[in-house]
């Protein structure tokens, strides 16, 4: 049908744009496409009212056409009165005629390319009036697949105006994780635009990405101040969205009392609110630490951390019966890799993914190598694991995955053959420090560039090292940690380094400890619910269903 609309061939409808140019078509497929268009085509007595003129002399030879008008938009339609129903009609849109081809387009073929938000948002008004559903989904989801923390509230306002609500959820939900972006760091505008109505809802809302409440004090501190004589009056309320009932009593409101924002005849209602009980936010980014060696033997127990309440809970196991310590661990996406590892008898060459939007474990494709005591990081979407122990010999070989193939390559072995190092990717490049080569340990470090497949030896650090663990954080030293560890977990969780688990000199433990860089401290964190070595941890960023993986809504 496209061709024949393109050469012109039993098209019987022309729709007009406003600069008068036509767009022939046939009305069948207009009608199938689009609802509007099959009422205006098949039942347009119904919502149009019709006026008949004519010219002639008046012995019924003249030529005479029926106009009707549509009441709920600009659309006109004019055809021969009295004439069959294969004469063709001619549609006044309203519309650009860029518009009109583009959806005329997508009627025929059910494909459209979107060049950019100005061209969606110019479509999406246009097919909601038209009734072109699938299309005004398409154009919302390129907002979707384009958007970004500068433009992410105009787009959520946008689609939830033309009414996509599912999209307008997910886009609210975007703007909520990335807050602190938004409203503290001041990467857009937008948030100092919006109504007190919004901004009480987002500030109010569980699920609100935060580090703290003094972050919410700091959201609505900056609101109020972009046009504080206008949005003074607003602060009552929005003091009620933070919730200092889940700070330390003294800190949060002796940085509020001391503001000044706050007049002698908001302390009293301050007071009120500082001590009213509030419900803890929910988590969006959280903490799993997965298998590990317990008690004499590898485990399979998963526990994550729900940070907000500084609490660890199991969780079932969903299918997964392969107990496996000195494993390596990490994260594509919202999904977690278990790379390799051993089960006291079994040297693994295999790979587990857990899905956290199903909680369901299941097989990935298998490593070229068995490796125990592997180490793994993600770089640009791609797992590699390298060196490891494969039951015979330490390895120096690595190889990488990738999850859109499911399918593992081989790429240049390393400079040194290493067991029980670490491995974490920064700046487009993959580091590997320490380990053991089967007679001493290493204090030796490598750094991978993926364009060339080239290992390359950097600095060494101060210290040999093995069982180890490393991560990309803030580039200066640190403290010491609270105890001795090896063979313990390490991960990065809403800016603060844990160190989780691992053997102490004299035992496994169950003991975490944070760092905080402001501070430069570590302090004592929830322990774990099982003491372990050889445990890996990682950090799934925004984890969807993250109301079935907080502490509170566990018990």
């Amino acid at each position: 049908m496209d061709t024949l609309r393109k050469e012109g061939i039993l098209c019987d409808c022309v729709l007009v744009a406003t600069d008068g140019s036509e767009v022939a078509a046939h009305r069948s497929v207009l009608a199938a496409a689009s609802p509007y268009f099959r009422a205006l085509f098949v039942h347009r007595t119904d919502s149009h009212t019709p006026s008949v003129s004519s010219s002639g002399d008046g012995d019924g030879g003249g030529h005479r056409t029926v106009e009707s008008s549509c009441s709920r938009c600009q659309c006109r339609i004019i055809d021969d009165a009295g004439r069959s129903t294969s004469s063709r009609v001619t549609v006044i849109t309203g519309v650009p005629a860029e518009q009109v081809a583009q959806l005329v387009d997508f009627a025929y073929t059910g494909k459209l390319r979107i060049r950019d938000f100005w061209e969606a948002e110019q479509l999406v008004p246009v097919a909601g009036q038209w009734l072109m559903t699938s299309l005004v989904d398409e154009c919302c989801q390129f907002l979707v697949d384009h958007v970004s923390v500068e433009n992410c509230i105009g787009v959520w306002l946008f689609v939830e105006h033309h009414g996509c609500q599912s999209t307008a959820d997910a886009m609210r939900d975007f703007v909520l994780y990335h807050m602190r972006q938004l409203a503290i760091d001041g990467r857009s505008v937008e948030w100092f635009r919006l109504d007190a109505r919004r901004v009480r809802e987002l500030l109010a809302d569980d699920r609100i990405n935060v580090s703290g409440e003094l972050d919410v004090w700091m959201m609505v501190r900056g609101w109020v101040a972009a046009d504080r004589e206008v949005r003074q009056p607003q602060l009552p309320a929005l003091l009620e969205t933070v919730r200092f009932g889940n700070e330390q009593p003294s800190d949060l409101l002796n940085v509020v009392q001391r503001d000044s924002l706050i007049s002698p005849s908001l302390q009293e209602l301050l007071a009120q609110v500082a001590i009213k009980p509030n419900r803890l936010r929910m988590p969006r980014d959280l903490l799993f630490a997965v298998g590990g060696w317990s008690n004499g033997a590898p485990t399979q127990c998963m526990e994550v951390y729900d940070w907000q309440a500084n609490s660890w809970f199991l969780l079932p196991d969903n299918g997964d019966n392969n107990p496996r310590a000195y494993h390596a661990m990490a994260v594509v996406g919202h999904k977690i890799l278990i790379v390799g590892g051993y089960d006291g008898s079994e040297y693994y060459n295999s790979v587990r993914c857990w899905d956290s939007h199903t909680g369901l474990w299941s097989e990935a494709a298998p490593m070229y190598s068995a490796r125990c005591y592997v180490c793994a990081a993600t770089l640009d979407g791609l797992v590699y694991a390298c060196g490891g122990f494969d039951g015979q010999s330490r390895l120096a070989t690595a190889e990488k995955y990738d999850p859109k193939r499911n399918q593992w390559t081989l790429i240049h072995s390393m400079n040194r053959s290493r067991s029980d190092a670490a491995a974490s990717a920064y700046q487009g490049r993959l580091y590997v420090a320490g380990g053991f080569n089967g007679e001493t340990v290493l204090a030796s470090v490598e750094m991978y560039i993926p364009e060339s497949d080239l290992w390359i030896e950097v600095a060494e650090m101060s210290s040999p090292r093995s069982g180890l663990g490393l991560i990309a954080y803030k580039d200066h030293p640190i403290a010491p940690m609270r105890i001795p560890r090896s063979n313990f977990a390490v991960a990065v969780l809403v800016g603060k380094v844990y160190a989780i688990g691992g053997y102490d000199g004299a035992q496994t433990t169950e003991s975490v400890e944070l760092y905080d860089a402001a501070r430069d401290c570590w302090t004592v964190a929830s322990r774990m619910n099982l003491s372990r070595s050889a445990v890996k941890a990682c950090t799934i960023a925004d984890c969807p269903n993250v109301a079935r993986y907080c502490y509170r809504t566990s018990q």
